[in-house]
């Protein structure tokens, strides 16, 4: 008999605790509603759904959680113009022999700019430059092939750039 009033007690203070825990604080609307006491500068938030009030020596107070929109804003200066006329140039294939080396450079068209750039080998090279020209009209690599294994065999080598506009 003891054990069930126990338990009968626990659930009764788990339900009560649930239904206090269940408030609508801000209320559906999204508003905020609280009491002020005017005497002493006591503020509390009151649950309006669940039938909470102000007493009579307390004024109501209501906010939204969100205010309203505010007007929009100045327009921002015009921006600079941007990348156009995107384009991949690949430079002419070289043939390197074994132990030799070689520059190899993919020129951007007139008027446009060195974005990036690479090379392309299908053998055993090492690249000693590989970088943009320094006015920024081509890209520019300098390759060695150093296959150990083909003596006798050219291995080709091909710079590539990423051209475009800029402003």
């Amino acid at each position: 008999m003891r054990k069930s009033a126990i338990a009968f007690a626990a659930i009764a203070l788990l339900a009560t605790a649930g239904s206090v825990a269940y408030a609508t604080i801000p209320d559906s609307s999204g508003a905020i509603h609280a009491c002020y006491r005017v005497k002493d500068g006591d503020l509390r938030v009151i649950d309006t759904a669940a039938g909470d009030a102000c007493k009579h020596h307390e004024q109501p107070l209501t906010w939204n959680q969100t205010g309203p929109q505010g007007p929009a804003g100045p327009a921002g200066p015009q921006g600079q113009a941007g990348v156009s006329g995107y384009q991949v140039v690949a430079g002419p294939v070289i043939r390197v022999q074994r132990g030799d080396g070689g520059p190899v450079v993919a020129h951007c068209p007139d008027g446009k700019h060195v974005l990036g750039g690479g090379f392309f080998s299908n053998g055993h090279t090492y690249a000693l430059i590989d970088q943009p020209a320094q006015d920024g009209s081509a890209w520019t690599a300098f390759l060695s092939n150093t296959d150990p294994f083909e003596p006798g065999v050219t291995v080709p080598i091909q710079a590539w750039a990423i051209c475009a506009t800029t402003s």
